[in-house]
């Protein structure tokens, strides 16, 4: 072979490898090895993937926080006040200025200077005596005779910060139209009882609380009203109960003015509790031990069986409705859910529709539904005192706001409403918004003591009365007659 043909041979064979190399090297590129990254290959485009949702960290809950209310500052029971009436006689100075709280001999010369510490053969002074006062306040008020036409002058003895002092005793009181019923105590529980029959609701309410608890202090009988009948039998009681009604102008009927416990056998005094009233204040009764009844009233608006919850922490459990769906024609559904609350109220279990009275003369501040309250009575008692009366059945009629109420009125009847589980009157007393336990023995109602001005006016009165005309009714044993002196 000549080396012409061998050259162009060799051109051939290399022009043909040359193709086979790049056939191969096409190959490649469209096609690499799976293990093989070409960053100028052609990336396929990536199909549209769902966002995925964030995860929620759960983290551990914390507690809420127990609600609290703030309570009214309301003052220590240190001193309760107290009134009381007598005729004082020399043998009893010493114990007259015990209670008040005078030196004996100083006290002496002072009533001997006024003619009002009674000689040989002369006849006792009559006084009405009052303690507990702002401050320390005490004072005796004594009724003088003058002249021989019989005439009277009071003279008022009282004891303050700056000493004691003897003064003349005035009061700018209204001439009221007075009635008085002398009924034995255990009559009391006789709804026949003709006399008592006649006597306004409201007082009525007030003597069913009071009397049984001033005679069961004396004859150890059960205070609880329906025990008393059986206890106290009329035809061996030892006690009377003198009851003193009045007829304010400013009031539509008669109020209760005093109740005094008196022996049968004698007529003595033994205990009593006489109502002060106070044009620019609320009005409290007052007795000789202090302010007992006053407080046994403001827990009482209400005859109820027992407590179940009182003003503290406490739970409560609440009723909820779950609504159905529209149009699924399943009925709605209620669950019950326990919260933990400052319950700033006691709840008085009674059944529906038993009365609801007022603890005090008061102004309506609030008369309809408000949430979980239902039915609800905002009393307003005057120095930012107010009490409310809640889960009502029914608002009295007349009961609405601006309206007046007397103590014991009945404002309404106790129901379910609002968040309540079973008929039960939620009850509150609140000073400037602020709670009030009535409950709580320790403490006492600003209102509660008294100025100098008002054991004067108190005392005043009461010696007035002694001597004033009234229109008396004795209730006595079936078969006497009622009279009219």
């Amino acid at each position: 072979m000549t080396n012409s043909k061998k050259r162009r041979r060799l051109t051939d064979v290399s022009v043909l490898l040359l193709w086979v190399a790049a056939l191969f090297q096409c190959a490649s590129a469209a096609t690499p090895p799976a293990t093989t990254k070409d960053a100028t290959a052609k990336k396929k485009p990536l199909a549209k993937v769902k966002k995925a949702k964030p995860v929620a960290i759960r983290r551990k809950a914390k507690p809420a926080p127990v609600p609290t209310k703030p309570s009214a500052d309301i003052p220590m029971v240190t001193e309760a006040a107290s009134v009381w009436q007598g005729c004082l006689e020399s043998p009893g100075l010493s114990g007259l200025a015990s209670k008040l709280g005078m030196d004996e001999s100083r006290l002496g010369g002072m009533l001997s200077e006024e003619g009002l510490l009674a000689g040989d053969g002369g006849k006792c002074v009559p006084y009405v005596a009052g303690t507990g006062g702002e401050g320390g306040v005490a004072s005796a008020m004594f009724q003088r005779t003058e002249g021989d036409n019989g005439g009277s002058a009071i003279v008022a003895v009282r004891k303050t910060a700056d000493g004691v002092t003897v003064t003349p005793g005035a009061c700018d009181c209204p001439e009221p139209i007075r009635r008085v019923l002398v009924v034995p105590s255990g009559d009391l529980t006789d709804a026949s009882n003709e006399v008592l029959a006649l006597l306004p609701k409201n007082v009525r309410w007030q003597l069913d609380i009071l009397v049984p608890h001033m005679i069961s202090k004396l004859a150890n009988a059960p205070a609880d009203a329906s025990d008393f009948a059986s206890a106290i039998q009329p035809a061996s009681d030892p006690y009377k109960v003198r009851i003193v009604l009045e007829h304010p102008s400013t009031a539509d009927s008669e109020e209760l003015k005093s109740i005094e416990i008196m022996e049968s056998a004698t007529g003595k005094r033994v205990d009593g509790a006489w109502w002060l009233d106070r044009p620019n204040a609320p009005g409290v009764l007052i007795g000789m031990d202090g302010m007992s009844y006053e407080r046994l009233i403001w827990q009482s608006p209400v005859k109820y069986s027992r407590e179940t919850r009182g003003v503290g922490l406490d739970t409560t459990t609440v009723r909820q409705k779950i609504t159905a769906p529209k149009g699924s024609g399943k009925p709605n559904l209620f669950r019950y859910v326990t919260l933990r609350v400052y319950h700033i109220g006691v709840d008085l279990v009674a059944a529906k529709g038993v009365e609801v009275h007022a603890v005090g003369n008061a102004t309506v501040a609030f008369a309809g539904r408000m949430g979980g309250y239902g039915n609800l009575i905002i009393l307003s008692h005057g120095l930012g005192y107010q009490t409310y009366y809640a889960h009502l059945s029914q608002i009295g009629r007349g009961v609405k706001i601006g309206a007046t109420v007397s103590r014991g009125d009945v404002i309404g009847l106790v129901g379910s409403t609002g968040h309540s589980t079973a008929p039960h009157l939620h009850f509150e007393t609140r000073r400037d918004g602020k709670y009030i336990d009535p409950f709580d023995e320790t403490r006492q109602l600003g209102f509660w003591l008294l100025t100098a001005d008002d054991q004067e006016r108190l005392a005043i009165e009461l010696l007035a009365s002694e001597s004033a005309p009234a229109r008396t009714e004795l209730g006595l044993a079936e078969g006497d007659s009622v009279t009219h002196p």
